[in-house]
């Protein structure tokens, strides 16, 4: 009898059912915390390959490496296990068959929902496209792959802190108002420079910096900017290269010992440069490098990592719906926790949309990153006023569906975030001071004008219901473009006078 006793009483320890005797289980380090990880993999290729960028016309095959391309993976898993999977990719955008094919590999072996993993592009125009086939294709979804793993893998434990500021003259619109009262974008370097009044609007210069510090690793930080390719491609037209982004990401890693990844804002007629210098063509731009101006930026996020502020993290919420126009599906994301929001979108968004859905969201800090999760076709996605002028970015095939299909896209991105957000069961959070546009108000710039012969000016109607004349000013004559026939034919009278300009540069008043 005691022989069947002690046979069962070992029967029972093998399987564990005495809770004091049970084999203990590994704890989840991660349980219950927010967390954080990050990779950074090289899918350079390493043979000849189309670069993307141009003309599709254009055959344009790399010969030489400037730099290494990237695809940095962040992955955010909050308190109760969500994770969302963030990629930056150094390439002009993103393709949806081959962000589906990494999905696919990655879900075979990490659980996590195919909808927590976005993809968006630096829009570089040295690289190749994500839709690359062969070796090239292959080095490329295979490091998005490994990517994922390695962030999974280097999750930690997380706080979460934010920054801004709005540099003048790193980025400036593309688009003029000519002195003739006209309407005109850039044109490949064909505008005569001193044609140009002015540009039509402050481009919008907010960046951002979201830095997560982490027990045991290194900081990650997130640098949302939104600006073109800065030019690496005139330097050498066939090497592979991340462009003023790479440039901008490696030194603020090294400068603050962290690791970093950046989101490419709505860029879609906002390039690098200075609207403060008269250098209007961008080709001729201050900034005679890509290294240059990636250096300029890194140097503003130094700045901005000076006076961190805390921010609250949370659950993770996620959004996705596509984006339908003339039967053709563009996925669009919105995922936010605590104070932070991010909108992913595909085409190369125009920094007014982009802006007003970031000025919309409920959250206190709000990233856009365009050029995201492609479906059918990546082109521009143009403000409606654009379509009204010359502006190569409405021409038909630089855009998919015209007049007002961008309006539709800002508002269902607004909707979206706000969906995100209430299903956090949140107030909305009051935005930190600086952080929203400042609406324009007319101002006059202090200079007082001369009539040369008062009462007998001559004044031209330009295009777009504005009138034109010339005055002196230093001896000097400058054109001067007003909003209305009645304000024009004031001035024409008056010896000499102090204007008030629009953010177009149009003269609105007189200085009484």
């Amino acid at each position: 009898m005691k022989r069947i006793v002690c046979l069962l009483l070992c029967a029972l320890l093998s399987v564990g059912i005495f809770s004091g005797c049970q084999a203990k289980e590994e704890a989840d380090p991660l349980a219950g915390v927010f967390s954080v990880g990050y990779a950074k993999v090289d899918i350079t290729p390493t043979e000849p390959v189309r670069l993307a960028g141009f003309s599709s016309s254009e055959e344009r095959e790399s010969k030489s490496v400037m730099d290494p391309i990237y695809a940095t993976c962040v992955a955010f898993t909050d308190e109760e296990g969500t994770t969302v999977l963030m990629f930056g990719l150094d390439m002009l955008n993103t393709a949806e068959k081959a962000a589906e094919d990494i999905r696919d590999r990655i879900t075979e072996v990490i659980d996590i929902p195919r909808d927590n993993i976005v993809f968006s592009a630096t829009h570089t125009h040295s690289s190749m496209s994500p839709k690359t086939a062969g070796i090239p294709g292959e080095r490329f979804r295979n490091g998005c792959f490994e990517a994922a793993k390695e962030a999974m893998a280097d999750r930690k434990p997380a706080q979460m802190y934010a920054g801004f500021s709005r540099p003048e003259g790193l980025n400036w619109r593309r688009h003029f108002i000519l002195t003739d009262g006209t309407y005109r974008a850039y044109e490949m370097g064909l505008i005569n420079q001193s044609l140009i009044y002015g540009h039509l609007g402050q481009a919008d210069n907010l960046m951002q910096l979201v830095k997560f510090t982490r027990e045991g690793g290194k900081d990650v930080v997130l640098i949302n900017w939104q600006a073109h390719y800065a030019g690496a491609n005139k330097i050498d037209h066939y090497a592979i290269s991340a462009d003023y982004a790479g440039v901008m990401r490696n030194e603020v890693e090294k400068q603050l010992d962290c690791h970093a990844a950046f989101v490419l804002g709505g860029a879609g007629n906002v390039v690098c440069g200075s609207r403060m210098t008269n250098t209007y063509i961008y080709d001729n731009y201050d900034y005679e490098t890509y290294v240059t101006h990636g250096q300029l930026l890194a140097a503003e996020a130094v700045k901005i990592a000076e006076n961190w502020q805390p921010a609250q993290t949370g659950k993770i919420y996620l959004t996705k719906e596509d984006y339908v126009m003339q039967e053709k599906k563009h996925p669009l994301y919105t995922f936010g926790f605590g104070e932070f929001g991010c909108a992913f979108a595909p085409f190369e968004i125009f920094d007014m949309h982009a802006r007003e859905v970031r000025e919309a969201s409920p959250y206190k800090y709000t990233f856009y990153a365009s050029c995201a999760n492609a479906g059918d076709g990546q082109k521009y996605m143009p403000h409606e006023e654009s379509f009204n002028y010359y502006c190569y970015e409405a021409d038909t095939g630089s855009n998919l569906y015209g007049k007002g299909a961008a309006e539709i896209l800002r508002d269902q991105l607004k909707a979206m975030m706000e969906k995100t957000f209430q299903a956090s069961g949140q107030q909305p959070q009051e935005k930190a001071e600086g952080y929203m546009s400042t609406p324009y108000e007319p101002k006059t710039n202090g200079r007082t004008y001369l009539n040369p012969a008062p009462g007998s000016l001559p004044i031209t109607e330009g295009e777009n219901g504005y009138w034109y004349f010339d005055l002196l000013y230093n001896n000097q004559v400058a054109r001067i473009l007003v909003r209305d026939k009645a304000l024009a034919e004031e001035i024409a009278q008056m010896p000499s006078v102090q204007l008030v300009f629009d953010d177009y540069n149009v003269a609105v008043d007189i200085v009484r």
